[in-house]
């Protein structure tokens, strides 16, 4: 689907049969979109300024479902995808067409490991965790995967899903079921819980994250019936009710800045 801001007309562009096919998007340098694998074996390509997809098969290097959620573009201009039930980091080289894995099953071998990367400002990217105790962090100028273990913070299931770059270079996790934000410094690979905690029944509250001009984060709402707004200069949350307007659960799935 393709949503104008300005006139707020929805458009659809038909592409082959299949359920859960995708789990996000990277947008490229030359304005082409990458869509990052869960359950189809392609790779999707979507050149926005002619509504032309296509698919780069990626069967032979990986084939597992719920294969990859979410996608980074790195600094020489591939795209990091990264593993959720894969064992496998992802690679994809959109000027070649070129898909490669590299395999951390050394390191983490169980299934719903991450959800989301964020590029750190040395250029490594980090993984957010989802059932992982861990946070990944990749280097792609050497192919190195290695692990900040968090199980003493935190350790149950459903953690965060997404995270947002912050001004200072630390990264916020978007908390699904954990109870507070997760606050990274990949500068010195310190983990801790910040903000007042979050009270909802179920969890799974929020789903990715945006950051504001004003450097703040709003979380996108999942089951949550609030927009929320973390200030990182203050440790603070701000909630704005939607109840009245929506409150459905599995609301929406991430969020983007608009120019306006």
């Amino acid at each position: 689907g393709v949503f104008d801001p300005a006139t707020l007309a929805v458009s659809t562009v038909d592409i082959f049969w299949g359920v859960y096919k995708y789990e996000g998007g990277v947008l490229l340098p030359s304005g082409m979109v990458v869509f990052v694998p869960y359950y189809a074996d392609k790779v999707g390509v979507f050149d926005a300024s002619t509504d032309t997809f296509r698919t780069v098969d990626i069967s032979a290097t990986e084939s597992a479902n719920h294969k990859y959620s979410g996608g980074v573009l790195l600094p020489n201009g591939n795209v990091l995808f990264v593993p959720l039930h894969s064992h496998k980091v992802g690679l994809f080289d959109p000027e070649t067409d070129a898909f490669t894995a590299v395999d951390i099953s050394a390191f983490i071998s169980h299934l719903d490991k991450y959800r989301g990367g964020v590029l750190a400002p040395s250029g490594k990217v980090v993984f957010v965790p989802f059932k992982a105790n861990n946070i990944g962090v990749f280097d792609p100028a050497t192919n190195v995967f290695s692990v900040v273990d968090i199980s003493a913070t935190i350790s149950h299931y459903a953690k965060y899903v997404g995270g947002v770059l912050l001004p200072s270079g630390k990264i916020a996790f978007a908390p699904n079921s954990a109870v507070q934000v997760g606050l990274f410094d990949p500068a010195n690979n310190t983990f801790s819980l910040v903000g007042a905690p979050i009270s909802r029944e179920g969890g799974y509250t929020y789903y990715g994250g945006v950051l504001m001009p004003s450097g703040k984060v709003v979380f996108a709402p999942a089951n949550a019936d609030d927009v929320r707004v973390f200030d990182p200069a203050t440790e603070t949350f701000t909630a704005f009710d939607i109840s009245t307007t929506i409150s459905r659960d599995n609301k929406y799935v991430g969020g983007v800045l608009l120019p306006s």
